[in-house]
């Protein structure tokens, strides 16, 4: 969406035909000359305007707090979806390490004729020994 950049004396000449009764409200403005943001005519007005008669300061503090809102889910989103990545790495190198120590024990077995799924004995300290030697 493009961003439309006004001039201070046309924001100047909305708020003046606003305060003189021309348009009925700050919405209707906005509508007729295709104004985007439901706020920028009510800020021309707190900033140009004579009176804050036309401001509608409950409507302006309800936006700015849902769009607080709306920054504060989307930052949470964003954290959340950024700690989810971190587990699912950490889930993916925890599962390679379980494989791994699944296969020196596989091996300990087959080659070595060490059961390392049994208590430890003197019987495994040895096959350790042979284990470590041949690394």
């Amino acid at each position: 969406m493009a961003k439309h950049i006004y001039t201070n004396e046309f924001k100047q000449e909305v708020v003046r035909d606003i305060e003189s009764g021309k348009y009925k409200s700050a919405d209707e403005v906005r509508r007729i000359f295709k104004i985007g943001g439901s706020m920028t005519v009510y800020k021309w007005l707190a900033k140009y305007g004579k009176s804050s008669n036309f401001v509608d300061l409950e409507k302006i503090s309800t936006v700015i707090e849902g769009r607080i809102m709306e920054n504060s889910k989307e930052e949470k989103i964003k954290e959340l979806e950024k700690e989810l990545t971190e587990l699912r790495i950490s889930k993916r190198k925890s599962d390679m390490e379980l494989e791994f120590y699944k296969i020196v024990v596989d091996i300990a077995k087959e080659d070595f004729n060490i059961d390392l799924k049994k208590k430890y004995g003197q019987k495994q300290q040895k096959g350790w020994n042979k284990i470590l030697n041949i690394i």
